[in-house]
């Protein structure tokens, strides 16, 4: 064999185990890669779990914020029901006084009489206090019926009697047969 064949023999078998190394060295960087992307790809996979995760967690706060909206919603129409049945606020009526802090005097076994009409349901107010005398008394009655006694009482009478409409007779009574009494009265309506 010659020398140039020898020679060409060596090049062909160096470029050879070259090319076979570049090869070793190419598949190596390949694999490389490839456990890079292995775990880049299990990343991947854990990330997309955990965004699964939150996903189904979302659509359970969304059920709970829709089923929460339905109460919200129910309760907003019942609300809205009361207030339809509920009447606005009013002025209140002042009372109706029939006398206030008038003085009367009722002689011995006797009483006074005064006549009070009410056109509605109302709750009348009685104050009395006795300035002379010692058992004052007070009836309220409708067409001879008594619908309202105090009682003998000493010293004053306060009352709160719920009537209808109707005319009424306010009867101050002084029972005692030798003294005559004197009485300061206030009567007064509420609606």
């Amino acid at each position: 064999m010659s020398v140039k064949t020898k020679l060409l023999l060596i090049i062909g078998t160096v470029l050879a185990l070259l090319l076979l190394l570049l090869l070793v060295v190419v598949y190596g960087k390949l694999l490389h890669d490839k456990e890079i992307l292995k775990g880049e790809n299990s990343g991947l996979i854990d990330k997309n779990e955990e965004l699964k995760q939150d996903k189904s967690n979302l659509i359970s706060q969304y059920s709970l914020v829709i089923e929460e909206n339905e109460k919200l919603t129910a309760e907003n129409k019942r609300l809205q029901a009361e207030a339809k049945n509920c009447t606005p606020f009013e002025d209140k009526k002042p009372p109706i006084k029939f006398c206030e802090n008038e003085i009367i005097s009722v002689e011995p076994n006797h009483q006074k009489e005064s006549i009070i009409n009410l056109t509605e349901p109302l709750t009348l107010e009685i104050k009395m206090v006795e300035l002379n005398g010692r058992n004052i008394e007070c009836k309220l009655s409708q067409n001879g019926k008594i619908v309202y006694a105090s009682g003998i009482n000493e010293g004053k009478i306060e009352s709160n009697v719920p009537l209808g409409p109707g005319k009424y007779a306010l009867l101050v009574t002084n029972d005692d047969s030798k003294k005559g009494i004197v009485v300061k009265i206030t009567v007064m309506a509420h609606p």
